[in-house]
C-alpha cells in the first residue's frame, strides 16, 4: 500500500508535462493496482478488500474521467462538465458510505 501511495503521489506528477500523458499513466497503475487489490486481497478482513478493490475502481474511474476532460472527449459521451463531476462525487461516495456502513455495523 505505502508503494503505491509513494508511485501515485510522488512519481505519476513528474512523469511528463502533458497532463493526458499523467492521466494515461495514472489509468495504466490504476488498472494494475485493481488487479493487485482483486488477485491478492492484502487485508486479513474480507470486507476491508471489498473496499479497498472498490476504493481502486473510483480511482480508475477518476484518473479515466480526467483523461477524457484533457482530450476533450467529454462530448463524444454526451457528458458535459456538471454530470461529470456528479458522476465522480457518486462514485467515490460510494466508498466512503460503504466504510461507514461497515464501521457502524458491530454497533447495532
Amino acid at each position: 500500500e505505502m508503494y503505491r501511495r509513494i508511485i501515485f503521489i510522488g512519481i505519476l506528477p513528474l512523469v511528463s508535462n502533458n497532463c493526458s500523458t499523467k492521466a494515461s499513466f495514472g489509468c495504466l497503475l490504476s488498472i494494475f493496482s485493481v488487479i493487485y487489490f482483486s488477485e491478492n486481497k492484502p487485508y486479513r478482513v474480507e470486507f476491508t478488500n471489498t473496499i479497498a478493490h472498490i476504493a481502486q475502481i473510483a480511482i480508475l474511474i477518476t484518473f479515466y474521467a480526467a483523461l477524457t476532460i484533457e482530450t476533450r472527449t467529454m462530448t463524444n459521451f454526451g457528458l458535459h462538465g456538471l454530470h461529470l463531476g456528479l458522476f465522480l462525487v457518486f462514485v467515490n461516495l460510494i466508498v466512503l458510505i460503504l466504510a461507514c456502513w461497515f464501521k457502524c455495523k458491530p454497533c447495532k
